[in-house]
């Protein structure tokens, strides 16, 4: 798909990989978490407090992942810092 006018070096990130982010026009880029996962945890620390308890853990950290699509431009090859 070619890239609207004026927009060629403009890249636009979404978060949470929502299945509108695959749909819109152009294609949305975004960051998956892995919700599923982020909710069980959730639910094992609010269960682990009504039972008096204190979680083992406070701060947990989730992997993500980038979902490349249409609303980012390619790489030009410069370096992060550049």
């Amino acid at each position: 798909m070619s890239r609207p006018a004026g927009t060629q070096q403009l890249s636009i990130i979404g978060f949470d990989n929502i299945p509108e982010s695959a749909t819109t026009t152009p294609t949305l880029t975004t960051v998956a978490q892995p919700i599923r996962e982020m909710g069980m945890a959730a639910v094992d620390m609010l269960l682990t407090l009504i039972k008096g308890g204190t979680p083992a853990d406070t701060h947990l950290t989730f992997p993500t992942r980038l979902v490349q699509r249409e609303s980012t431009a390619k790489r030009s090859g410069r370096s992060a810092s550049s």
